[in-house]
């Protein structure tokens, strides 16, 4: 699980400083399960654009375009509500 927020990822490990990207691409090569939320989805987007993973970061337009542009299939939804990738095992919610 990655939570949002760049605070947590700063201060309560040194994934900030040395990035997702090579952490997310070994979890999708392992067919584990990813759970991303908040701006954390933005992350997956990166590192597997090139599988077109299925992600929400909620009902911000603007964000979402990025988020396709970096090959990321994004879907609006609620809070309260997740989007499940079953192809990528990726689980996504704006929390």
């Amino acid at each position: 699980m990655i939570p949002g927020r760049f605070g947590a990822a700063l201060h309560l490990s040194d994934f900030a400083l040395r990035g997702a990207d090579a952490v997310i691409k070994a979890f999708h090569k392992q067919h584990k399960t990813i759970l991303v939320f908040c701006i954390a989805p933005s992350l997956s987007a990166l590192s597997l654009g090139h599988v077109q993973p299925i992600i929400t970061i909620g009902s911000d337009e603007a964000t979402a375009a990025e988020l396709n542009k970096c090959g990321a299939v994004h879907r609006k939804c609620r809070v309260a509500d997740i989007i499940i990738d079953k192809k990528n095992l990726l689980i996504s919610s704006p929390a």
